[in-house]
């Protein structure tokens, strides 16, 4: 599955996949796909800050465990302003 939800006001944007990686393997694949100044807040959320040509940018991955059998995690990539 994958949704992707946009809002031009505030320059938001969410991302959002299920997979069966775990935090660990999805926060990594994140962190070599969108580099940056990487922060690991807790378990569930990991921050990014990018720097491009605009100026810097804050992304935030969030990952939550949604089913057991099979383990399956619902993670949400969002870019603020």
């Amino acid at each position: 599955m994958f949704d992707s939800t946009d809002t031009t006001k505030n320059a938001r944007r969410v991302v959002r996949y299920i997979t069966q990686k775990s935090f660990d393997d999805t926060f990594q694949i994140v962190t070599n796909i969108v580099g940056g100044r990487v922060q690991r807040v807790n378990q569930a959320l990991q921050r990014h800050e990018v720097s491009t040509p605009k100026g810097a940018i804050g992304i935030n991955v969030t990952c939550r465990q949604i089913a057991d059998t099979p383990v399956m995690y619902l993670v949400e990539i969002t870019k603020g302003k």
